[in-house]
């Protein structure tokens, strides 16, 4: 999400305070497209926000294991965290398990 909002920040003009839909048509995530998206990705549209976050970390961290063929120490280092985090939200997530295979 930081790294969408600061893209979306790229394309905003010197002059412009907030971030609307005209921004993520550069990044291929206007409104309709991200919808699409997010319903393809598996990442709820609509519920609270934490659920909503839930989720895309759970999406994210699913994706950064088999990128690293479950290596956890690789992959907390591709995700930014430490390995103490990736086990926590490993188990967070029941994700403990699919990593092993």
């Amino acid at each position: 999400m930081e790294n969408v909002l600061g893209r979306a920040i790229i394309f905003m003009g010197f002059h412009e305070k907030s971030i609307d839909a005209d921004h993520l048509d550069g990044l291929g995530l206007s409104p309709g497209k991200r919808a699409e998206k997010q319903e393809a990705d598996g990442v709820p549209e609509k519920g609270n926000l934490d659920e909503m976050l839930s989720a895309f970390e759970k999406q994210l961290i699913q994706k950064a294991l088999e990128e690293n063929a479950g290596n956890k120490t690789n992959t907390a280092k591709q995700l930014g965290i430490s390995l103490r985090s990736l086990y926590y939200k490993l188990e967070k997530y029941r994700l403990a398990k699919i990593s092993m295979q």
